[in-house]
C-alpha cells in the first residue's frame, strides 16, 4: 500500500495472480536474510509461494538456510546437527550473527465494484494493526553471551519495531506467532534434517518409527492431553459420587429448615417488638460509645504526646543505627583486608619459625662464647691476684745488695706491665660480655615478639582450618554434585508429594539411582551417559511434568516416562556382539524407569567400552551393526558418522 492508502499496481497484480492460483496469504515464509551465519557472510533468499528447491554444491550453505530457519524460529542449537551451542553457528572470526525471517501476514482481498477499492480482511492475520502485511522475526547470536545467543525482536512490514503484546517476553511472543500460524518447528514433518532422514531410512527401530509417527501427527500431544483429561474426569466422577451420597442428608436439612421457616412466620409480631427494642438498644449503645469516644480522644491526645517523644527517640536511634552501619562497613572492610593479609601471614609464619631456629642456634653459640669469656676472665683475675701477692712479697723482702735491689725493681716493672696487660684484657672482656648481654637482650625481645606472632598466627590458622572443615563437610554432601539446588528440589518434591500434587512421585536425579559395577569404567560411563541425563528427573505424565517444572522453575531436565512399566527386554539382534562390554553391562539400576529412559535417550546398549585404544578404533570404524560409540578408560571416544571416522 502507498502512503495515500491506494494499492500499488505491481503489488496488486502480483497478489491477484497468487490469489487466483490459490496460494496462501498468511503464515508462509516470504524471505530469509542472514549475516555472518555459518558459511554465509551476507545472504538473502526470497521464497516463492509454492514449492522451493535450493540447489548448490556441497559446502555452499544449503543446510545453513534450514539451520537459520530452525534457530530463528526458536529450535535448540543441537537440533540443527551443525553445532552444540548457538555460538557454534557464528561465522569464524565474527562476534555475532543476525537472522531475519519474514512471514506473510496479508489478508484475502475483496474488490468493491462501486469504488474499485481493495478491502483487506483481518481474519487469520496476526496483530494486523501493528505488523501489517509482513512479520519480521530477527534474532542476534553473540559470542559474549555464554553460548545462549541473543534474544528476539519483531518488526512490521515497514521495518518499525513492534513490542510483544500484553507485556509478555520475546520468547512467548515468538511462540504466540508460531501457534497462530500453526508453524511447528520441532515437528519432523515440518523440518526433517539430513541426519534424521538417514537414521529414519537406514536404522530406524520400530519404537523410533512409532515415536516419529506420534510426533509428526501430533498424536503424542493429543495423548498427553487425553491423559490429563481422563485424570480430571476421574476426579470429577469421584466428586460427583460424593455429592450424590450427600444428597439425602442435604434434603433432610432442607426439610428441617423449611419447617423452621414456617414456624418463624408466626413470630412476626415478636420480631417487630424485637426491632423496636433493638433500636432503643442501639441508641443506648450510641450514648455509651460517645462516652467511650470522648475517653479515647483524651487517650489519643496523650498517645500523640508520647508518640512525639518516641519519634525523637526513633530519630536518635536511626542516627545511631546509621553510625553503627558505617562502623560495620569499616569493620567488614578491615576484615576483608585482614583476610587478604592472612594469606601472607601463613607464609611468614614458616619464615619466622626458621628465623627463630637460626636465632636459637646463634644464641647457643653466643652463650657458649660468654661462658668461655667468663672462664678466661676468672683465670685472669686469679693470675692478677697471684702477681699482686708476689709483688708485695718481693717488696717486703730484705735486699742486701744493690744488684739484688736493681734486679728486684726490674722484676717489679715487668710484673706491673703484666698486670697492666691483664687489666686491659679484663676491660676488653668486660666490654665484650656487656655487648653479648645487650645482644642477648635484643634476641630475647625479638624471640618474645616472634612467639607472640606465632601464637596469633596459630589462632588464625585454627579459625581458618575450622572454616575449611565446614566447607569440606559441605562437599561431602553427595546431592550437591548433581546440581547446587538438588537438596532444595528434593525437599520441595517431598512437600508436594505430601500435599498430593503429583500423580506419582518423581524420581531423580538419575545419577543417584545408578552405579558402576567396576570403578575403573566410571569416567567412561559418565561421559557416555553425560551429566545432562545423570542430573535429570523422571515423571509419570504431563501433569507431573508441569508441576515439577513449576517447582524447579524449569531449571532441570525432565523426562516423561511411565514409572509403572516393566524394564525393557532388549533382543539380541538389537545389541552389539557379545564379545564386547557395553555401558549397559557395566551399570546397575535401582529403578526400571531409569533403565528404560537411559536406553531410550542414551542408547547405552549400543555404546561399548574398551581398554585398548587400537581395538576401540577398529571396532568403531569397522561399521559393525548396533554400535553407536566406543569409549576408552580415559573418557576418549571413537565413532563413525556419515562415512567419517572420528576420534575425540
Amino acid at each position: 500500500l502507498s502512503s495515500a492508502g491506494f494499492v500499488d499496481e505491481n503489488l496488486e497484480e502480483k497478489m491477484r495472480d497468487e490469489e487466483e492460483k490459490g496460494f496462501a496469504c498468511v503464515g508462509i515464509l516470504d524471505k530469509i536474510k542472514v549475516i555472518d551465519f555459518m558459511c554465509h557472510a551476507h545472504f538473502e533468499f526470497e521464497f516463492g509461494p509454492n514449492v522451493n528447491i535450493i540447489q548448490g554444491e556441497n559446502g555452499s550453505g544449503k543446510s545453513a538456510i534450514v539451520a537459520a530457519l530452525q534457530i530463528g524460529l526458536g529450535a535448540v542449537a543441537s537440533s540443527t546437527e551443525r553445532g552444540k551451542k548457538l555460538t557454534d553457528h557464528i561465522r569464524n572470526g565474527q562476534r555475532e550473527a543476525i537472522i531475519s525471517i519474514f512471514i506473510r501476514n496479508r489478508a484475502q482481498r475483496e474488490k468493491n465494484t462501486a469504488s474499485q477499492c481493495v478491502k483487506l480482511s483481518n481474519e487469520l492475520r496476526y496483530r494486523p494493526d501493528e505488523f501489517g502485511d509482513t512479520i519480521e522475526i530477527q534474532r542476534v547470536l553473540r559470542r559474549d553471551s555464554s553460548g545462549r545467543g541473543g534474544g528476539w525482536s519483531f518488526k512490521s512490514w515497514n521495518g518499525k519495531r513492534v513490542n510483544p503484546a500484553n507485556g509478555r517476553s520475546a520468547k512467548r511472543e515468538l511462540c504466540a506467532i508460531l501457534d497462530h500460524f500453526n508453524i511447528q518447528i520441532g515437528n519432523p514433518v515440518s523440518v526433517l534434517t539430513q541426519q534424521k532422514s538417514k537414521q529414519f531410512l537406514a536404522r530406524g527401530k520400530p519404537a523410533e518409527l512409532y515415536r516419529f509417527f506420534m510426533e509428526a501427527t501430533l498424536l503424542e500431544d493429543i495423548r498427553k492431553s487425553v491423559s490429563v483429561m481422563m485424570d480430571a474426569t476421574k476426579d470429577m466422577k469421584y466428586t460427583l459420587e460424593l455429592k450424590h451420597e450427600q444428597l439425602p442428608e442435604i434434603k433432610a436439612v432442607v426439610e428441617k429448615l423449611q419447617k423452621r421457616f414456617e414456624r418463624a412466620q408466626g413470630l412476626k409480631p415478636l420480631e417487630e417488638k424485637i426491632q423496636r427494642m433493638e433500636k432503643m438498644w442501639a441508641w443506648k449503645l450510641v450514648d455509651e460509645r460517645e462516652d467511650g469516644v470522648n475517653k479515647l480522644k483524651e487517650k489519643r491526645r496523650k498517645l500523640l504526646k508520647s508518640m512525639k517523644g518516641l519519634e525523637e527517640e526513633l530519630d536518635e536511634s536511626t542516627e545511631r543505627k546509621k553510625k553503627a552501619e558505617e562502623e560495620f562497613g569499616d569493620v567488614k572492610k578491615g576484615m576483608d583486608e585482614k583476610s587478604e593479609v592472612l594469606r601472607v601471614f601463613l607464609g611468614e609464619l614458616e619464615k619466622i619459625k626458621s628465623e627463630m631456629r637460626r636465632l636459637s642456634e646463634k644464641k647457643r653459640v653466643i652463650e657458649a662464647g660468654e661462658k668461655s669469656a667468663r672462664r678466661e676472665y676468672e683465670c685472669a683475675l686469679q693470675m692478677k691476684r697471684k702477681l699482686e701477692k708476689s709483688m708485695e712479697a718481693q717488696k717486703m723482702k730484705h735486699v742486701k745488695s744493690h744488684d739484688d735491689r736493681k734486679k728486684l725493681e726490674m722484676q717489679c716493672s715487668a710484673l706491673e706491665r703484666t698486670l697492666n696487660e691483664i687489666d686491659s684484657g679484663l676491660s676488653e672482656l668486660e666490654r665484650m660480655i656487656a655487648s653479648i648481654e645487650s645482644e642477648m637482650q635484643g634476641y630475647r625481645e625479638q624471640s618474645r615478639k616472634f612467639a607472640d606472632d606465632e601464637e596469633r598466627f596459630r589462632r588464625k590458622l585454627k579459625h581458618l582450618r575450622g572454616e575449611l572443615s565446614h566447607l569440606e563437610r559441605m562437599e561431602e554432601n553427595e546431592l550437591i554434585k548433581w546440581g547446587r539446588d538438588t537438596p532444595g528440589i528434593l525437599r520441595a518434591i517431598d512437600q508436594s508429594v505430601a500435599s498430593n500434587r503429583f500423580h506419582h512421585q518423581p524420581i531423580g536425579p538419575i545419577g543417584r539411582l545408578v552405579s558402576v559395577l567396576d570403578s575403573k569404567w566410571a569416567r567412561a560411563v559418565q561421559s557416555a551417559v553425560s551429566r545432562r541425563w545423570l542430573s535429570a528427573y523422571i515423571v509419570h505424565d504431563t501433569h507431573d511434568e508441569y508441576e515439577l517444572r513449576r517447582l524447579t522453575k524449569n531449571s532441570v531436565t525432565i523426562v516423561v516416562s511411565s514409572l509403572t512399566t516393566d524394564r525393557y527386554s532388549i533382543p539380541d539382534n538389537a545389541k552389539p556382539s557379545k564379545r564386547y562390554t557395553s555401558v549397559l553391562d557395566m551399570m546397575s539400576f535401582n529403578s526400571n524407569a531409569v533403565f528404560n529412559v537411559l536406553v531410550d535417550q542414551c542408547e547405552i546398549e549400543r555404546q561399548l567400552l574398551f581398554e585398548n585404544k587400537n581395538e576401540m578404533e577398529n571396532v568403531a570404524w569397522s561399521g559393525q551393526s548396533n554400535v553407536k560409540t566406543c569409549w576408552h578408560l580415559d573418557g576418549s571416544q571413537a565413532y563413525s558418522r556419515n562415512g567419517s571416522d572420528t576420534f575425540r
